[in-house]
């Protein structure tokens, strides 16, 4: 059975950005971002959601964290978790549409 899950209190959706693109002569180009989140089952109290929330929060704030995730082009963007279930939303949307108008189909 499936098991349902709600994101947290990502703090951080840690972006670098990356491009891929078809022929070069025509008009398309598909342009997207890696980002990292966690996920809990959505069972998960919130308080436990508030509490990993705020600890990553701290843990990424760090000089030493910061600077490391940048060597690396991560670049820490805060996000509620209400902001990264709408991010999660936009995303799945906007590759189901990539994924049916280019007839991708798994094999």
């Amino acid at each position: 059975m499936p098991r349902s899950y709600r994101p947290a209190s990502l703090a951080y959706a840690l972006a670098s950005i990356g491009r891929e693109s078809g022929d070069r002569g025509k008009s398309h180009c598909v342009e997207g971002d890696q980002w990292l989140g966690v996920f809990l089952p959505a069972s998960t109290p919130d308080e436990i959601v508030a509490l990993l929330h705020r600890k990553i929060v701290e843990y990424v704030a760090q000089p030493d964290m910061k600077e490391r995730l940048e060597s690396l082009d991560f670049y820490p963007v805060e996000s509620t978790p209400k902001e990264f279930a709408e991010r999660i939303k936009v995303e799945l949307e906007t590759w189901r549409k990539v994924i049916r108008d280019a007839h991708i189909k798994a094999e």
